[in-house]
């Protein structure tokens, strides 16, 4: 099923879980007391975002579909999160902002690149 800009509020619903599990297993095991600078590339609805920013940690929310990220924003209007519209393989905002992370999510997304894309963009993940 393909959903249209119809739909994303039904999909939305279905993600407004915990954060994925285990997203919950790394950040136990490289979690420090300091706050984490964290990178959610492909947020879809913000609930990882979401969650890390409740921890108390500095977060970066991308998403390329502007339906989604709307969705995201009002669903997590009290969170300080900041939320950007760019997209995988390439990253170009985020990538001009120089800027490096401590953790970076990308859950349910590898699937939506192509095969020739991937490389490029395990590169460029790896480089922030």
């Amino acid at each position: 099923m393909i959903a249209t800009h119809w739909t994303w509020p039904i999909v939305a619903k279905a993600y407004r879980q915990a954060a994925h599990p285990e997203l919950l297993k790394v950040l136990k095991e490289c979690s420090s007391d300091d706050p984490l600078s964290a990178l959610d590339v492909g947020a879809g609805t913000g609930r990882d975002s979401a969650w890390l920013a409740s921890l108390g940690h500095q977060v970066k929310t991308v998403e390329p579909l502007n339906a989604m990220l709307q969705i995201a924003r009002q669903a997590h209007e009290e969170n300080t999160i900041r939320w950007v519209s760019d997209a995988l393989p390439d990253l170009n905002f985020i990538r001009c902002e120089n800027k490096t992370f401590d953790v970076i999510v990308l859950s349910a997304v590898w699937m939506h690149l192509a095969q020739e894309e991937r490389e490029n963009a395990v590169l460029i993940i790896r480089s922030l």
